[in-house]
């Protein structure tokens, strides 16, 4: 899988989509898609690893209380979102 890099920075939430679907892999389902930059959205997944594996997607889990669908239905297009950080890979213990 060829994961991409999230984009840092300041960004407004962009569309909503109860369900989209990728253009750019396969048609992927993306439920609860709110758009933060270009092709990069926030939606759920079935899966969420600690670690990226993504095409720069920010993943949110469906299960439990549903994250995915409660930010979903929070969110308005134009409310700042802000992405930062960087995934590092966990040192062995000892």
């Amino acid at each position: 899988m060829v994961v991409s890099t999230t984009p840092n920075g300041h960004f407004t939430a962009g569309e909503k989509h109860r369900m989209h679907y990728s253009k750019r892999y396969h048609n992927a389902p993306m439920p609860f898609s709110v758009q933060v930059n270009g092709h990069v959205f926030i939606h759920g997944f079935t899966a969420v690893p600690a670690w990226p594996a993504s095409h720069g997607c920010i993943r949110m889990p469906l299960d439990g209380e549903n994250p995915a669908k409660w930010f979903f239905d929070w969110v308005r297009p134009g409310t700042p979102i802000e992405v930062g950080g960087r995934w590092e890979k966990p040192k062995p213990p000892g």
